[in-house]
This record gives structure tokens, sequence and C-alpha cells, in this order.
């Protein structure tokens, strides 16, 4: 009798420090892929958010993109303005909106930064509009 709870109780243990082992290598290779995605990104020079809208005319391209919060709303748009200026040369003016969309069952949204790249005389500008009461 005694061999025998002793036997299951080991195959209990077994199968939970299997189970435990499995879902450890589950995290760690979820961590680690999701920990260098940014490293990646920022590697290969990609832009990885989609935007809401995209219009290109003659010389010009209008992005807008749409989120929840302004944290890194700065890097967002000149991550935008450059990955728009490196994949599309041959526009002249690049314009990426971000739009602060506080509530989703009200349209309670708001323009909250403009970020606009020019080529004027073989120069390119950026400017950044910030509305502070977005």
């Amino acid at each position: 009798m005694k061999l025998m709870n002793f036997l299951k109780n080991a195959i209990i243990i077994g199968f939970l420090v299997t189970l435990l082992i499995a879902i450890s290598f589950g995290a760690t290779n979820s961590l680690v892929t999701n920990a260098s995605k940014p490293i990646t990104n920022a590697i290969t020079g990609s832009f990885k958010v989609s935007p809401s809208e995209e219009l290109f005319t003659d010389e010009t391209i209008q992005v807008t993109i749409e989120r929840k919060k302004k944290e890194g709303a700065e890097q967002l748009i000149s991550d935008c303005l450059n990955y728009y200026s490196e994949e599309y040369p041959e526009y002249k003016n690049i314009t990426c909106n971000l739009i602060i969309k506080t509530n989703l069952l009200i349209d309670n949204s708001c323009q909250y930064i403009v970020g606009v790249l020019k080529e004027e005389n073989g120069k390119n500008t950026i400017s950044l509009n910030i509305d502070p009461e977005c």
C-alpha cells in the first residue's frame, strides 16, 4: 500500500514538474520574442503601426493614426515621418496625424499632434504641432 501511494505521488509530482517546465519555457519564449520586437523594428527601420487612413496625392502623403493614449506620441509621429519618407522618397510632403480617441462610445476624439515633413529647395524640414487642449 505504501509503495502504491509512493508511486502515485511520484507520478503526480513528475507531471506537475513537467507542466511547470513547459509553462516556464513558453513564458520565456513569449517574453524574449515580445521584448525583441522593438529592437528588431529599430534595427530594420520598420514602422509597425497600422494607420487608420493613408491618402496619396500627386506630391503628398497624409497618414492618420488613431490611439487611446498620448504616451510616446512624438516618437510615433517621428517614426511615421521617417518610414514614409524612406518608403516613398518621390513624395515631397508627408503629414502624419495622431488622433486621440478618449471614448469609444462617444466620438470624443481630438487631433493631438501633427508632424509635417516638407522638401523645399532640396532641404527637408520637419515641424511638429501639438494641441495641448487635446
